[in-house]
């Protein structure tokens, strides 16, 4: 089982290996979104939601896409 640097619950994982969710690829989508001031975490969310992801996937990807991005 992959790790990642924000923890998933169980049930997040079990979707992301069920629906073989490509997790990098949903992730850069949303990092592209975060430079603009405009979008905010639930609109990000929302956006995973209308591509049929369940709410915990989506608000998962947000916070795990926020860290990503974050300035090191």
């Amino acid at each position: 089982m992959k790790s990642f640097e924000v923890e998933a619950e169980p049930q997040v994982l079990h979707e992301i290996e069920r629906d073989h969710v490509n997790v990098d690829r949903l992730v850069a989508e949303a990092e592209s979104y975060l430079a603009d001031p405009d979008v905010d975490d639930v609109a990000l969310a929302r956006m995973f939601i209308e591509q049929g992801h369940s709410e915990d996937l989506s608000y998962w990807l947000v916070r795990l896409a926020n860290v990503r991005h974050a300035p090191r």
